[in-house]
């Protein structure tokens, strides 16, 4: 994801952040980042914290895309959790803000059957993501990222499961070449070789330009989740 506009982020870094006249302004930057493949989480966050001081002003829609761009950033991030602290819980408790929550918690939790089912079965879900540019990629992203650091094989039948595609689909025969899988077509298994350093290799969109640092343990729990299912 690119960064938003060198205004607006001199906006940010004032100020000015806290002026309600200025909301117009950053509102527009959480659009321009549905579209565009941006991304600002300081932009997003002045936004919920403005709805917090200004409830009147609140847009529910624009909840909803930042929550889902967090989403995307992966589960080593802290931005949903950030994002969530802002809104108040008589706004999580709306039914449209509630399933996006819940489509988190299936994520990070590795229960991707279900969060696929959750996206197919829910048309207003399905309709929000859908205009969220790369979407879909990242949180396959997330996935491939997962199965390659806690697996050492794994059927066709249970990849193409997770990711969504169909068994003899081009695109998940693109992820096994692209991530360098070895597939035994006679018994239909991948073969995934070790990463050299699966702490250090943390997909970019999850946790881009940081450290792990003390995230050590949660990607630890992250990947026994995934075992666990």
């Amino acid at each position: 994801m690119t960064q938003v506009d060198q205004k607006i982020t001199s906006l940010l870094n004032s100020a000015s952040r806290y002026d309600v006249s200025n909301l117009d302004i950053f509102e527009n930057c959480v659009r321009d980042q549905i579209n565009k493949g941006q991304y600002s989480i300081l932009n997003n966050l002045v936004v919920l914290l403005q709805y917090s001081i200004y409830p009147k002003r609140t847009n529910l829609e624009i909840v909803q895309d930042i929550l889902l761009l967090s989403i995307i950033r992966g589960p080593l991030s802290s931005d949903f959790l950030s994002c969530t602290y802002q809104i108040p819980l008589s706004v999580q408790n709306d039914p449209n803000i509630k399933q996006i929550i819940q489509l988190n918690d299936l994520l990070t939790s590795c229960r991707y059957a279900n969060m696929w089912n959750l996206l197919k079965t829910n048309d207003q879900l399905r309709s929000k993501v859908e205009k969220i540019q790369g979407f879909y990629d990242s949180i396959r992203d997330i996935i491939i990222y997962s199965v390659n650091c806690s697996h050492s094989c794994i059927s066709t039948a249970v990849l193409s499961e997770l990711l969504d595609f169909p068994k003899d689909s081009t695109e998940l025969k693109n992820i096994i070449e692209k991530n360098k899988w070895i597939l035994d077509s006679a018994c239909e298994i991948i073969r995934i070789p070790l990463p050299e350093n699966p702490i250090e290799n943390v997909d970019s969109n999850a946790n881009k330009n940081k450290s792990l640092g003390s995230n050590e343990v949660i990607f630890k729990n992250y990947l026994n989740l995934l075992s666990n299912n």
